[in-house]
């Protein structure tokens, strides 16, 4: 994983979308983002990872973003 902007994990989120268009265009089931909360929601020690078909692609750690993409 590395660390990444804001901006540029939002466009992680919008192709998670993209993939779930072609799955579905395709008669597959989408994949939904799930994520797990760890500590707390804000502030120091929060941590929330995000998944993708059964796979972690990021995470944020006290308001720093990280991920590997799809």
């Amino acid at each position: 994983m590395q660390q990444i902007s804001e901006t540029e994990f939002n466009a992680v989120l919008k192709t998670a979308d993209k993939e779930n268009d072609e799955r579905v265009s395709v008669g597959l089931e989408p994949h939904a983002v799930t994520t797990n909360n760890y500590g707390g929601m804000t502030g120091a020690g929060s941590l929330v990872e995000y998944h993708f078909g059964g796979s972690m692609f990021g995470f944020i750690q006290d308001g720093a973003y990280y991920s590997n993409g799809l």
